[in-house]
């Protein structure tokens, strides 16, 4: 008798809350983010990672692991993947933001795209110096690379008309050397 005169307050709570609660709907889905892109530094001491929604301008989020500090910067609107290739198994490739750290970790270098609403924009990047979290946007680059041993510079493509090659300190984030049409550079 007992054990039922406590079940019975439990049962009806559950279903009162239960009925109180909206049914989810399509809309409900469209601000559900996506994790993609995930980078951790070379000392394991930084995660990066981009967050997406369905439909709306996503984030790349650059945490610190030891303090659990961020920092968060927009990315755009992710653009839908490329249409399938026959020649391919799978699902075609989801876009993402490219994270890249430096060796020594002091920086963080990730791609962006055009912001929802943009018809004709360009994708860019962003340099983060993560000792002092200063933060550098560039626009209009295809794409960058950074040095797999030495810390001191960027190289990265622009997407203008003359593909031009450009090599950047990451210190202060000044340009050192631009080159011409570099029609020969796959990255």
């Amino acid at each position: 008798m007992w054990p039922t005169r406590l079940l019975l307050p439990l049962v009806l709570i559950s279903v009162l809350t239960a009925q109180s609660k909206r049914p989810m709907n399509y809309a409900d889905t469209d601000a559900w983010r996506s994790i993609s892109g995930q980078k951790l530094s070379p000392a394991g001491n930084y995660l990066g990672y981009a967050l997406f929604p369905q439909d709306a301008d996503g984030e790349v989020v650059i945490r610190n692991l030891a303090t659990n500090a961020e920092i968060r910067e927009a990315a755009g609107l992710r653009p839908p993947p490329p249409a399938p290739d026959p020649e391919r198994e799978g699902p075609p490739v989801q876009r993402t933001s490219l994270i890249a750290f430096s060796p020594d970790a002091k920086y963080v270098a990730f791609s962006t795209f055009p912001k929802k609403g943009v018809e004709k924009g360009k994708t860019g990047l962003v340099l983060v110096d993560l000792t002092s979290s200063k933060i550098t946007r560039l626009e209009d680059v295809k794409s960058y690379q950074l040095p797999s041993e030495a810390t001191s510079v960027i190289a990265y493509l622009k997407d203008d008309k003359d593909k031009t090659l450009v090599l950047r300190r990451l210190s202060d984030a000044a340009e050192i050397h631009q080159f011409g049409t570099a029609p020969r550079c796959h990255w």
